[in-house]
């Protein structure tokens, strides 16, 4: 029960980490409306765990427990968010943000190309 309790969880958080759009492309944005962002994305995540523990009649994981699980992800979703912006920063004042030239090699028909990709 556990097991298929943890893989739902799983799943759940990575629905809702897309959907509020933690997945996209990583981009400079205001430290407050991330947080904001990923507040909003965990109190949903730990609201929806709720209900499913009442709906399944779980009485083994303690309110503690889901407690610590949205404060800890709080906590890294936000140390990440904020150096990712660090480093987008830090990488775009050094004249980095511009298109640079990669070789890519492969995909399907073996062959190779040329792409121009943003680098960090």
């Amino acid at each position: 029960m556990i097991g298929e309790l943890a893989l739902l969880i799983l799943l759940l958080w990575g629905v809702l980490l897309y959907l509020s759009g933690m997945y996209k492309f990583p981009k400079i944005m205001v430290l407050g409306n991330a947080y904001t962002a990923i507040l909003k994305t965990v109190a949903l995540g730990i609201a929806i765990i709720i209900i499913i523990l009442f709906l399944l009649h779980e009485q083994t994981i303690s309110r503690t427990l889901i407690l610590g699980f949205g404060i800890l992800n709080f906590i890294f979703l936000s140390v990440e968010r904020a150096l990712l912006n660090y480093l987008l920063k830090r990488s775009s004042s050094r004249g980095k943000d511009d298109v640079s030239q990669v070789l890519v090699i492969g995909t399907g028909e073996k062959r190779v190309e040329w792409k121009e990709v943003y680098l960090l």
